[in-house]
C-alpha cells in the first residue's frame, strides 16, 4: 500500500505540495491509500484524504493554498492568521474586537500575576504570551469550509493525524473515524505562536511536539512503499555566529530532533528489511554471513513480538524529500504571501524532479 507521510513547518506546507505534484506527473506516485501528517501536512493530509489521494486531490489542494490560504494584498489577509491590534491589516471592528480581547487577556494575566505564589521573576514572565496577539480564526474557517470530516469518515483512503496533548504530554492518532475540525486546528497549533486548542477535555497542541514526521503511524497503517516529506534541509555545519540568538537555536535544536527521529525510523526500516532478506536466504539453505546472522537475529524477535498481536514483518520501501537547503528562517513559516507559497511549490516540484535515492538515502528492500 502507497503512503504519504507530511510533516509541519507552517507556511512550508507549500513545500509539499510542490513534491506531490512532481511525484504524480512523473508517474511515481498513481494513488495515495494512506496519508498521515501532523501540523500543516495534517491539513494536507485531510484535502488528499477527502479527495481520493489522487492527481486531482493534489490539483484541489494546490487551489485551496493559492486561492484561499494565500495573502494577495496587505489588507485583503489570508486563510491562516491575523495579527492583532495590526492597524496596517485590520478592519475598524477588527481593531475593536482586538482592544477588547486584548484587554480582557491582560486582565487574566494580571489576576493570575497578583495570585500567584511564585517569585517575582517566574510571576513577570507569566505576562508573555505572543499567541494572544494571533487570531486563528481565519484558520478555523478554512477548514469548516474546506474540510468534511464526514467525507473522510467515508473516504477509502486511510489518514492519521497527530496532535499533542498539551497537558499529559502525549501524541494522539486521529483516524477516519474520529477525525474531527478541532484536531486538525489542534495539530497545527505552534505553541507560544498559535494558541492552544481546547476540545474533549483536554488542552492540545501541534502534533510536532511530540512526531513532528508521522511515519510509524502510515506503517502500522499497513502501508509498504511510504513517501515521507519533510520541512527540513539537510543538517550540515553552521557557524555558531549563525546561531546567536534565541530563535535560531531553537529552530535548529528542533530541526536536529525532527531529522534523528526520521533517520532512526529509516534505519529501523532497513534492518526490519535486511533480516527478512537474512531470512529468506535461511529458509532456501544459503550460507549465512556474520552480519546476516544478527540481521536474522533482530527481525526474528520482531517477528515473535509481531506473531503475539497477529502482525506481521513485511519489508518496506520508503522515500525522503526534503529541501537541499533552508526553505528560510523563522518568520518564513508565516509567510503567506502568494509570491511565497508559488516559490515553495515551484521549489517542492523541482526538487522532486531531481530527486536521488542514493543522495537522499532513501531505503530500499534488497
Amino acid at each position: 500500500m502507497d503512503a504519504v507521510v507530511l510533516s509541519g513547518g507552517g507556511a512550508y506546507g507549500a513545500y509539499e505540495l510542490g513534491v506531490l505534484k512532481a511525484l504524480f506527473e512523473k508517474g511515481t506516485l498513481d494513488h495515495a491509500e494512506i496519508v498521515a501528517g501532523t501540523s500543516v501536512g495534517a491539513f494536507n493530509a485531510a484535502v488528499l484524504c477527502m479527495h481520493g489521494g489522487g492527481a486531482e486531490a493534489v490539483r484541489r489542494l494546490e487551489a485551496i493554498w493559492l486561492d484561499r490560504i494565500a495573502q494577495t494584498r496587505p489588507r485583503t489577509g489570508n486563510g491562516v492568521l491575523r495579527i492583532r491590534g495590526n492597524p496596517l491589516s485590520n478592519t475598524a471592528a477588527d481593531l475593536a474586537r482586538d482592544s477588547a480581547f486584548l484587554a480582557r487577556a491582560a486582565l487574566r494575566r494580571t489576576a493570575a500575576f497578583l495570585g500567584s505564589s511564585a517569585g517575582f521573576a517566574a510571576r513577570t514572565l507569566e505576562f508573555v504570551d505572543l499567541s494572544a496577539f494571533v487570531c486563528v480564526e481565519p484558520l478555523r474557517r478554512t477548514i469548516e469550509q474546506e474540510i468534511s470530516c464526514e467525507k473522510i469518515r467515508n473516504s477509502p483512503v486511510q489518514i492519521r493525524v497527530i496532535t499533542t496533548d498539551w497537558e499529559r504530554g502525549v501524541y494522539r492518532v486521529f483516524a477516519n473515524g474520529d477525525l474531527c475540525p478541532d484536531a486538525i486546528l489542534a495539530s497545527t497549533a505552534i505553541p507560544s505562536i498559535f494558541p492552544p486548542v481546547r476540545f474533549e477535555n483536554s488542552t492540545w497542541v501541534d502534533g510536532g511536539v511530540t512526531m513532528n514526521t508521522p511515519l510509524n503511524p502510515a506503517v502500522q497503517a499497513g502501508a509498504d512503499t511510504i513517501h515521507v516529506v519533510s520541512l527540513d534541509a539537510s543538517l550540515h555545519s553552521i557557524a555558531a555566529a549563525e546561531l546567536d540568538n534565541s530563535i535560531e537555536a531553537m529552530m535548529r535544536t528542533l530541526s536536529i530532533a525532527v531529522a534523528t527521529a526520521i533517520r532512526e525510523d529509516m534505519a529501523t526500516a532497513d534492518w526490519i528489511n535486511r533480516g527478512l532478506a537474512a531470512l529468506a536466504r535461511a529458509q532456501a539453505g544459503a550460507h549465512l554471513s556474520r552480519d546476516e546472522v544478527k540481521d536474522f537475529t533482530r527481525v526474528a524477535a520482531q517477528l515473535e513480538e509481531r506473531a503475539r498481536g497477529e502482525l506481521g514483518l513485511k519489508p518496506l520501501t520508503i522515500h525522503h524529500y526534503h529541501p537541499s537547503e533552508s526553505l528560510g528562517g523563522p518568520l518564513g513559516l508565516l509567510d503567506l504571501s502568494l509570491g511565497a507559497l508559488e516559490q515553495l511549490i515551484a521549489r517542492g516540484r523541482r526538487d522532486t524532479l531531481a530527486h536521488d535515492c542514493e543522495e537522499y538515502e532513501c531505503v530500499i528492500p534488497e
